[in-house]
C-alpha cells in the first residue's frame, strides 16, 4: 500500500518537485565507498549532443514481408506499451533526470526483469532493474522491491557505466556481467549471456524510441 502511494505521489509531481526528490533521494543513498569497491572514473568521455555513441548491430534481420513486418511490428509494439504502462512516467522522469534516454532505460528493465518488481534471478540480482545486492547497496537503495528505489539505483548505476565506457554497449555489457571484466579485454566479454543481453537490449531500444517520440542521441 505504502508502495502505490508512493509511485501515486511522484506520478503527480511536477519536473521540479521531482529534480528535487531525486536530489534527496541521492543524498539519501549516497555510498559512502562506492569508489573504491568499484573504481569509476571521474572523467567525462566525449558524447555526442545528448547522450553516448552506441555502435549498433551489424547483422542482417530475417527477411519479412511488409505485411509480415507491419503485424509482428505493431503487436509487439502494443504489448510493450501495456507492459510499460505502470511505470511510464516515472521511468521518463528518473531518465531525464539522470541524463539518459527513457527508451533506454526502459529497454533495459524489459530485458532485465520483464517489468515485475519482484523479479529475483537465479544468481540473486532483484527488482525491475535487477540489481544485484553489492551494487543496490553501493547505489543506496534500501528495498530493491520497491520500483521506486529500483529504478532510481539502477539508473544512477547505468549513468555510472556509460560514464565509465562512454559506449552504449560496453555500458550494457559492464552492466550485466561487471565493469571489471568489461575493462579486462576494452570490449564485451566473450560470455554468450552478455553478447545475447547487449544485442537484445539495443533490440529493444530501438522499439521503445517509437513509444517515447523524441531527439535521440543514441546515432552510431
Amino acid at each position: 500500500m505504502k508502495q502505490s502511494i508512493l509511485i501515486a505521489i511522484i506520478l503527480l509531481m511536477s519536473h521540479d518537485a521531482f529534480a528535487d526528490f531525486l536530489k534527496f533521494e541521492s543524498v539519501r543513498y549516497s555510498p559512502h565507498d562506492a569508489s573504491q569497491r568499484m573504481s569509476w572514473k571521474k572523467e567525462e568521455p566525449p558524447q555526442t549532443s545528448r547522450g553516448f555513441a552506441v555502435d549498433m548491430p551489424t547483422h542482417t534481420p530475417p527477411t519479412y514481408t511488409p505485411e509480415e513486418q507491419r503485424t509482428i511490428f505493431s503487436s509487439g509494439l502494443l504489448r510493450l506499451e501495456e507492459e510499460l504502462a505502470p511505470y511510464r512516467k516515472l521511468i521518463e522522469r528518473t531518465a531525464e533526470s539522470f541524463g539518459l534516454e527513457p527508451s533506454l532505460v526502459s529497454a533495459v528493465i524489459k530485458a532485465e526483469s520483464n517489468f515485475s518488481p519482484k523479479g529475483v534471478s537465479y544468481k540473486g540480482a532483484q527488482g525491475m532493474m535487477q540489481l544485484m545486492p553489492g551494487t543496490a547497496s553501493d547505489m543506496g537503495v534500501n528495498n530493491p522491491f520497491d520500483p521506486v528505489q529500483n529504478i532510481i539505483g539502477g539508473v544512477k548505476y547505468l549513468k555510472l557505466m556509460l560514464q565509465e565506457f562512454g559506449n552504449v554497449k560496453l555500458a550494457l555489457a559492464a552492466y550485466n556481467a561487471g565493469p571489471e571484466r568489461v575493462k579486462a579485454v576494452n570490449r564485451i566479454p566473450n560470455i554468450r549471456e552478455t553478447q545475447d543481453y547487449v544485442e537484445k537490449v539495443i533490440n529493444y531500444e530501438k522499439l521503445f524510441r517509437k513509444i517515447f517520440p523524441r531527439d535521440y542521441a543514441m546515432n552510431p
